[in-house]
């Protein structure tokens, strides 16, 4: 009987996968053609020498991995390797394998929803997987519940060019709906860095970088003071969570004089706040308050509003 247990010093070592059969005869693969995946003819074998076995090994038992790993009599047939530290809203499923004779028996599945599970409990919306092109290993993440990665992660998409870039979400659907209308809205904001175009226009910014980048739209005040009004009754402190619109006071100057119109941006949740000043810029959130606007004034850090609220804001309300 094959049971599943999380990795540890009793139950791996380095030569705990010496016997491990990792192959696998692959005939078809997705290739991406004139803006299409589409499955080509591609015939090779997928195999690991003792020093690929033993440098895995080595790899998911590190202190950056939470590993499970199935067993049948003490004998490593299968397993998956998470990183611990999440990249945004992702957790990242850094490798999946099932011993050949073992596969088509529901170990590959198991191991996948403990990966799910895993993800959930430490806070990510999503598993990310760079997933080998081969039929057979996208047929089994599809049935797993994934799909093509709309924002890709530049660098392991860049590390393994031919890897299809997908994600399983690990919530539920609204929360994965605003997720990726989050992921949109900052990508498209960090398309502006070191810009002018929106200097002296905040709101119209992170307003823009919503609405622009997923086709929707919002409905806020004139300036960022009166957004923030409008959105008082949601008004958090601290550290502003992923995707939050961020608020400041501040006297900025118009034709009548100083007018407290205020200031905006978009969080990353760690901290940082992309936002549109002289240029568009990314500072820490606190640091805000040391910028001086051309009236000599200070923002003064009011607090954060969860992007769902800014979604349910109504007309004139």
């Amino acid at each position: 009987m094959i049971k599943i247990e999380l990795l540890s010093e009793t139950n791996f070592c380095l030569e705990s996968l010496d016997s491990y059969n990792r192959k696998q005869n692959v005939n078809k693969v997705y290739r991406r053609i004139d803006g299409e995946y589409v499955l080509i003819e591609c015939k090779y074998t997928e195999d690991w020498d003792l020093s690929q076995k033993r440098s895995v090994a080595k790899q998911i038992s590190s202190d950056d991995y939470i590993t499970y790993i199935a067993l049948e009599n003490d004998k490593v047939v299968g397993f998956v390797g998470l990183l611990k530290k999440l990249n945004g809203p992702y957790m990242i499923l850094d490798m999946m394998q099932v011993s050949s004779e073992y596969r088509g028996q529901g170990v590959g599945r198991r191991l996948f929803e403990l990966g799910k599970a895993e993800a959930r409990k430490a806070g990510a919306q999503a598993l990310y997987i760079s997933a080998c092109s081969s039929e057979e290993t996208i047929a089994f993440y599809r049935a797993m519940g994934s799909s093509l990665a709309s924002i890709p992660i530049k660098e392991l998409a860049e590390k393994e060019p031919y890897d299809l870039q997908m994600i399983c979400p690990v919530i539920d659907c609204d929360r994965y709906s605003e997720m990726k209308l989050t992921e949109n809205m900052i990508r498209w904001a960090e398309c502006k860095l070191g810009s002018t175009e929106y200097a002296g226009w905040c709101l119209a910014f992170i307003e823009d970088a919503l609405e622009i980048s997923n086709h929707i739209e919002i409905f806020g005040g004139d300036s960022a003071k009166e957004s923030c009004e409008m959105y008082k009754d949601a008004l958090r402190g601290g550290v502003p969570e992923r995707g939050a619109f961020v608020f400041y006071d501040c006297l900025c100057q118009s034709e009548n004089g100083p007018v407290n119109w205020g200031h905006c941006g978009i969080s990353f949740g760690d901290g940082r706040v992309i936002h549109a000043w002289d240029v568009v810029r990314i500072d820490d959130y606190l640091a805000i308050e040391k910028l001086t606007a051309l009236t000599g004034d200070h923002p003064k850090y009011l607090g954060w509003v969860a992007l769902e609220r800014v979604l349910n804001q109504k007309p004139g309300v």
